[in-house]
Protein backbone atom coordinates (compact mmCIF):
# COMPACT_ATOMS: atom_id res chain seq x y z
CA UNK A 1 0.00 0.00 0.00
CA UNK A 2 2.87 2.37 0.80
CA UNK A 3 4.35 1.96 -2.67
CA UNK A 4 0.95 2.71 -4.20
CA UNK A 5 0.71 5.91 -2.14
CA UNK A 6 4.12 7.09 -3.35
CA UNK A 7 3.21 6.12 -6.92
CA UNK A 8 0.06 8.22 -6.77
CA UNK A 9 1.96 11.13 -5.24
CA UNK A 10 4.54 10.84 -8.02
CA UNK A 11 1.76 11.05 -10.61
CA UNK A 12 0.08 14.03 -8.94
CA UNK A 13 3.38 15.93 -9.01
CA UNK A 14 4.50 14.77 -12.47
CA UNK A 15 1.53 16.36 -14.24
CA UNK A 16 2.45 19.97 -13.41
CA UNK A 17 6.17 19.21 -13.87
CA UNK A 18 5.59 18.97 -17.62
CA UNK A 19 5.18 22.76 -17.70
CA UNK A 20 8.93 23.13 -17.11
CA UNK A 21 9.53 22.00 -20.69
CA UNK A 22 6.14 22.85 -22.18
CA UNK A 23 5.09 26.31 -20.99
CA UNK A 24 1.90 26.05 -23.03
CA UNK A 25 0.66 23.61 -20.36
CA UNK A 26 0.52 26.49 -17.89
CA UNK A 27 -2.79 27.63 -19.34
CA UNK A 28 -4.35 24.20 -18.79
CA UNK A 29 -2.85 23.85 -15.31
CA UNK A 30 -3.44 27.30 -13.90
CA UNK A 31 -5.98 28.82 -16.28
CA UNK A 32 -3.60 31.65 -16.99
CA UNK A 33 -1.09 32.58 -19.63
CA UNK A 34 2.00 34.26 -18.20
CA UNK A 35 2.18 37.67 -19.84
CA UNK A 36 5.73 38.45 -18.79
CA UNK A 37 9.07 36.65 -18.58
CA UNK A 38 9.23 36.95 -14.78
CA UNK A 39 5.94 35.13 -14.20
CA UNK A 40 6.87 32.51 -16.79
CA UNK A 41 10.23 31.95 -15.08
CA UNK A 42 8.60 31.56 -11.66
CA UNK A 43 5.97 29.13 -12.94
CA UNK A 44 8.52 27.05 -14.84
CA UNK A 45 10.75 26.96 -11.76
CA UNK A 46 7.72 25.77 -9.78
CA UNK A 47 7.28 23.04 -12.37
CA UNK A 48 10.89 21.92 -11.90
CA UNK A 49 10.32 21.68 -8.16
CA UNK A 50 7.28 19.51 -8.83
CA UNK A 51 9.49 17.32 -10.98
CA UNK A 52 11.85 16.91 -8.04
CA UNK A 53 8.96 15.97 -5.76
CA UNK A 54 7.76 13.47 -8.33
CA UNK A 55 11.25 11.98 -8.73
CA UNK A 56 11.59 11.79 -4.96
CA UNK A 57 8.27 9.95 -4.79
CA UNK A 58 9.50 7.41 -7.34
CA UNK A 59 12.72 7.01 -5.36
CA UNK A 60 10.69 6.39 -2.20
CA UNK A 61 8.93 3.49 -3.89
CA UNK A 62 12.24 1.64 -4.12
CA UNK A 63 14.24 3.11 -1.22
CA UNK A 64 12.58 2.78 2.19
CA UNK A 65 15.23 5.06 3.74
CA UNK A 66 14.04 7.92 1.51
CA UNK A 67 10.38 7.63 2.43
CA UNK A 68 10.40 9.82 5.55
CA UNK A 69 12.24 12.82 4.09
CA UNK A 70 10.36 12.63 0.77
CA UNK A 71 7.01 12.38 2.52
CA UNK A 72 7.89 15.34 4.75
CA UNK A 73 8.72 17.46 1.67
CA UNK A 74 5.51 16.38 -0.08
CA UNK A 75 3.28 17.09 2.91
CA UNK A 76 4.87 20.49 3.56
CA UNK A 77 4.53 21.46 -0.10
CA UNK A 78 0.89 20.43 -0.41
CA UNK A 79 -0.20 21.76 2.98
CA UNK A 80 1.50 25.11 2.46
CA UNK A 81 -0.23 25.60 -0.89
CA UNK A 82 -3.61 24.65 0.57
CA UNK A 83 -3.18 27.08 3.46
CA UNK A 84 -2.03 29.90 1.16
CA UNK A 85 -4.92 29.26 -1.22
CA UNK A 86 -7.36 29.50 1.67
CA UNK A 87 -5.70 32.60 3.14
CA UNK A 88 -5.75 34.39 -0.21
CA UNK A 89 -9.23 33.12 -1.14
CA UNK A 90 -7.93 31.46 -4.32
CA UNK A 91 -9.13 27.95 -3.46
CA UNK A 92 -12.28 28.51 -5.51
CA UNK A 93 -10.75 30.41 -8.42
CA UNK A 94 -8.65 29.18 -11.31
CA UNK A 95 -6.41 27.49 -8.74
CA UNK A 96 -9.20 25.25 -7.47
CA UNK A 97 -7.95 22.26 -9.50
CA UNK A 98 -4.58 22.54 -7.81
CA UNK A 99 -6.17 23.09 -4.41
CA UNK A 100 -8.24 19.91 -4.73
CA UNK A 101 -5.32 17.94 -6.16
CA UNK A 102 -3.28 18.97 -3.12
CA UNK A 103 -6.11 17.96 -0.79
CA UNK A 104 -6.16 14.56 -2.48
CA UNK A 105 -2.37 14.41 -2.17
CA UNK A 106 -2.61 15.31 1.51
CA UNK A 107 -5.07 12.46 2.04
CA UNK A 108 -2.78 10.00 0.26
CA UNK A 109 0.24 11.40 2.09
CA UNK A 110 -1.54 11.08 5.42
CA UNK A 111 -2.27 7.42 4.70
CA UNK A 112 1.42 6.93 3.85
CA UNK A 113 2.42 8.69 7.06
CA UNK A 114 0.19 6.44 9.18
CA UNK A 115 1.67 3.36 7.46
CA UNK A 116 5.21 4.67 8.01
CA UNK A 117 4.58 5.44 11.67
CA UNK A 118 3.11 1.99 12.28
CA UNK A 119 6.37 0.57 10.93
Amino acid sequence: MLKICFGLLALIHALPAVAALAPSRLVALYNLAPDDATTLTLLQHRAVLFGLLSAGSVLAIFRPDARGPVLAALLISMASFAVMALLHSTATTSLSKIFYADLLGLLIGSIALVILLKG
